[in-house]
C-alpha cells in the first residue's frame, strides 16, 4: 500500500512490483500533466504498477481512463480530507497558535498574517528562489508578515545560493500536522506550492496562492470564488490576487468567520480503501 506521489511511494510500487506483490495505490490518477516535476513521474509508473488505484477525485478516474487503466479504479475519497476533519475542532481556537508564536518571538493573531511553506525542486534553482522571496516579501508588511515554514532543503539551498529571505519573511521550522492546519485556517491566505496544503486551504476554506504553474489538485482552481489560484512566481500577481482575496480591511474579520463556522466532514476514503482491500483478500473481488 503506497501513498501519494514522493520518491518513496516510487521505491515501494517498484519493488513490489518486481517482487510480484500486488501494490494498492492511495491518490492514484492525479495529474499536472507536467512531466517536467519529479512527482508526476513518480505518479505515473506508481499508477501503470499498481493493481488497486484508489482514485480521490472523479478527475482521477479519468485521467486513469485516458491512459488505458480501468480495472482495479475506484474513486473513494480523499484520506487526507478524513484527516483533517478528525482533527478540526482543535484548530479552532486561536490559542493553538501560542506555541507557534513563542518560536517566533513575536505575537500571531488572526488574520495578521500570511502563511507560506516552499519545497519543491523547480522552486529551489537560484533563480525561482530569489522571485519567490522577492514575491514573499512584497506582500508582507509590518502589520502582516508572512511566516515562512521552512522546509530543511529549501534552506540548505537558499544557504548555497546566497539568497537572503527579506524583510517581513518571518521563519519558522517545519511544522506538525495540526500546527500547519492550524497555521493555515487563521492565516489571511496562504502561499505555497505544496499539494497537500492547496487541498487542505481549500477544505478550511483559505484564500490560497499556488506557486506553481501547473496543479495535480485541479478542483481547487478556478475564478475568484474558488479557494485557490495559480500565480508561479509571479510577484505581481501575487499582490493582486492577496489584494483581492485578502485584503487588509476584511482578513481578520474573514479569518475569525472561518473558525467560528469550521465543520469538516469526512469523505469516508479509509473505509472504502479498507472495504475494497477486505473484499479481495477474502476472495470477493480481482
Amino acid at each position: 500500500l503506497v501513498y501519494g506521489d514522493t520518491n518513496s511511494t516510487l521505491a515501494g510500487a517498484l519493488a513490489a512490483a518486481k517482487l510480484g506483490i500486488p501494490v494498492a495505490h492511495v491518490e492514484a490518477g492525479l495529474r499536472s500533466h507536467d512531466r517536467r516535476m519529479p512527482e508526476e513521474l513518480n505518479r505515473i509508473v506508481t499508477d501503470h504498477l499498481s493493481t488497486w488505484l484508489f482514485a480521490p477525485t472523479p478527475a482521477g478516474v479519468a485521467n486513469l481512463a485516458a491512459e488505458g487503466i480501468k480495472a482495479g479504479v475506484l474513486e473513494v475519497g480523499d484520506l487526507m480530507l478524513d484527516l483533517a476533519a478528525r482533527v478540526s475542532e482543535e484548530i479552532r481556537d486561536p490559542a493553538v497558535l501560542g506555541p507557534i508564536a513563542e518560536q517566533l518571538g513575536v505575537p500571531l493573531a488572526p488574520g495578521h498574517f500570511l502563511f507560506a511553506t516552499v519545497h519543491r525542486a523547480e522552486n529551489r534553482t537560484p533563480q525561482a528562489m530569489a522571485r519567490w522571496s522577492s514575491l514573499l516579501g512584497a506582500v508582507a508588511s509590518p502589520d502582516r508578515p508572512v511566516v515562512l515554514a521552512l522546509h530543511p532543503g529549501t534552506r540548505a539551498a537558499l544557504h548555497a545560493a546566497g539568497v537572503a529571505l527579506p524583510e517581513g519573511v518571518a521563519v519558522v521550522e517545519p511544522q506538525g500536522y495540526r500546527s500547519s492546519l492550524a497555521l493555515q485556517l487563521h492565516a489571511a491566505a496562504v502561499l505555497t506550492d505544496s499539494g497537500g496544503i492547496q487541498r487542505e486551504s481549500a477544505w478550511l476554506g483559505v484564500p490560497c496562492l499556488v506557486l506553481r504553474e501547473t496543479t495535480e489538485w485541479v478542483e481547487t482552481i478556478g475564478g475568484v470564488d474558488s479557494s485557490a489560484v495559480l500565480i508561479g512566481l509571479d510577484r505581481e500577481a501575487a499582490l493582486r490576487e492577496i489584494s483581492l482575496r485578502a485584503p487588509l480591511a476584511r482578513a481578520v474579520e474573514q479569518a475569525a468567520a472561518r473558525a467560528a463556522t469550521l465543520q469538516l466532514t469526512g469523505s469516508g476514503a479509509g473505509e472504502r480503501i479498507a472495504a475494497a482491500l477486505t473484499l479481495t483478500t477474502t476472495g470477493g473481488g480481482r
